[in-house]
């Protein structure tokens, strides 16, 4: 009799369990909702009730929760400090959440000193994420290495901001393809500003051969880095063989018959 209540127990707070979840999930989901219909306000209280309401929810569930609250407050005129607040106030409360949820949140913590235009308050920020987190995924430590070395472009530290694009790179190269592509586009841009004509045009001859070969991006955008490239602020050698790698690894289609030809057409002059 004994072991029949007890498992009556036991079911019972299983299924009391599974309708708070059940709940939570509902009610988080009908929070979003509100802010995918820009209904930033109502979002920002949904979103808090769910904090407040479901107290021993997963704390994925909770920090994810919190983090949207300081979103829909982003969204609000004036509220920038706020929201900014309740990113830390996420960290705070859910250290245990997972890593790369954490990293996310210290990142836009950071970014709202960038909105704010305090660019060496955000560049000590990601900084600290570096040292706070060096578990967090690939994908995530090279995100952070690019809005440092973005805040660093920002404050005109043009050196300091290539060597962390570079660092990212060269350290990352399983990050999702579109995130080195945008990396090493800065890393170009950096180099430009710095006057270093010759290792920019490296960069971009690289990228182009990056972006032909591993995203699946229009001849178009292909052609419009291309057209950057400054033949005489390279080697011949080094040119010649970027025509070739291009003509190698893009793809013989419709949409990049133009940005084909063209290539050929530059190929050709350099026999």
């Amino acid at each position: 009799m004994k072991g029949s209540k007890l498992i009556g127990i036991v079911v019972g707070i299983m299924l009391v369990a599974a309708m708070s979840f059940a709940d939570v999930t509902n009610d988080y989901r009908a929070a979003m909702r509100m802010f995918t219909n820009k209904q930033y306000v109502a979002a920002h209280v949904a979103f808090a009730n769910v904090i407040k309401d479901y107290p021993a929810a997963p704390v994925v569930v909770l920090a994810n929760a919190q983090m949207c609250v300081g979103s829909a407050l982003k969204m609000q005129k004036g509220k920038d400090v706020e929201a900014q607040a309740a990113f830390k106030q996420a960290i705070k409360d859910y250290p245990a959440a997972p890593i790369d949820l954490l990293v996310k949140i210290a990142g836009l913590v950071a970014h709202q000193f960038t909105m704010q235009g305090k660019y060496a308050e955000a560049q000590a920020a990601y900084e600290q994420i570096v040292k706070d987190y060096p578990t967090a995924s690939v994908t995530y430590k090279a995100m952070i290495q690019r809005s440092l070395g973005t805040v660093l472009f920002q404050q005109k530290k043009y050196a300091e901001a290539q060597g962390v694009f570079d660092k990212a790179v060269k350290t990352y190269p399983t990050a999702p393809a579109p995130l080195l592509s945008a990396i090493q586009s800065e890393n170009y841009k950096a180099l430009k500003a710095m006057g270093n004509n010759s290792a920019a045009n490296t960069v971009l001859a690289n990228l182009i051969v990056f972006d032909a070969s591993k995203l699946n991006i229009s001849g178009d955008m292909l052609l419009k880095n291309f057209n950057l490239l400054v033949p005489s602020q390279m080697t011949a050698e080094s040119y010649t063989a970027a025509l070739q790698d291009i003509l190698k690894v893009t793809p013989a289609t419709e949409a990049n018959a133009t940005f084909l030809s063209r290539v050929k057409s530059e190929y050709e002059k350099m026999k």
